[in-house]
């Protein structure tokens, strides 16, 4: 994979579900929780073979060569549940994927040069500047939020491959706002930063988050694509 051209990549697959529908984490059990979990991933694995990732069996070592690479997002400790997702999935993709957790925090710190980075790494030029959107909230979380959905959306609009647009947008419609997927895209974006060193922070990268986005190397030219529908 050449980590220096964001170009080079397109997205094939992406997903946001809800493990435990219609009910509060505190009215499930670890146990069912688990089996929610279990059931997603091999529906999961089963779609990523079909566009052609290659997944080995569970526990069973494939060739570093040949080992997709999954990002998941670093949990902390007081949030006890999501980190336990977390740990479950790193267990399902260990050995026969490469990991990479992801401090949450790197997307932040990629967001101070991330136009920059996407302007140089995508051969775009025209990205949403994260200093005008500081200027516009009280608070840097609510900038960054705002901004990481502005990029995927611009992303989309802009650079997107028509099929890439139908793909997002399903995951847009299915919940009505695009917080995670947007995260998830901007996490991406955030570890080919790391990996290229255009920032310091070397900490790794993946989200236990139900969102889920398959990448591959494109060499096809962009092709332009339908209008969007907004999101929250």
């Amino acid at each position: 994979m050449n980590l220096l051209n964001f170009a080079k990549y397109r997205i094939m697959y992406a997903e946001t579900v809800d493990l435990i529908p219609g009910k509060k984490v505190k009215e499930t059990t670890i146990e069912h929780r688990t089996e929610s979990l279990v059931s997603w991933l091999v529906g999961l694995d089963s779609k990523l073979r079909e566009i052609g990732v290659s997944l080995g069996d569970i526990g069973v070592a494939v060739p570093d060569k040949e080992r997709p690479i999954v990002l998941m997002e670093y949990q902390m400790g007081p949030n006890d549940k999501s980190r336990t997702v977390s740990h479950q999935i790193l267990a399902w993709y260990a050995v026969r994927c490469r990991i990479a957790i992801v401090n949450p925090t790197l997307k932040n710190q990629t967001h101070k040069g991330s136009t920059a980075f996407l302007n140089r790494r995508s051969g775009f030029n025209d990205w949403p500047s994260h200093g005008k959107f500081l200027a516009k909230y009280a608070d840097s979380y609510t900038a960054n939020k705002a901004h990481t959905k502005a990029c995927l959306l611009y992303w989309m609009e802009h650079h997107a491959s028509a099929s890439e647009i139908v793909i997002i947008q399903a995951v847009i419609d299915s919940v009505k706002k695009c917080d995670d997927i947007a995260d998830a895209f901007m996490q991406f974006a955030a570890w080919i930063t790391n990996e290229a060193g255009l920032i310091k922070d070397r900490a790794a990268a993946t989200t236990a988050t139900a969102t889920t986005t398959a990448t591959t190397k494109n060499t096809t030219k962009k092709s332009k694509q339908s209008k969007l529908r907004r999101c929250r």
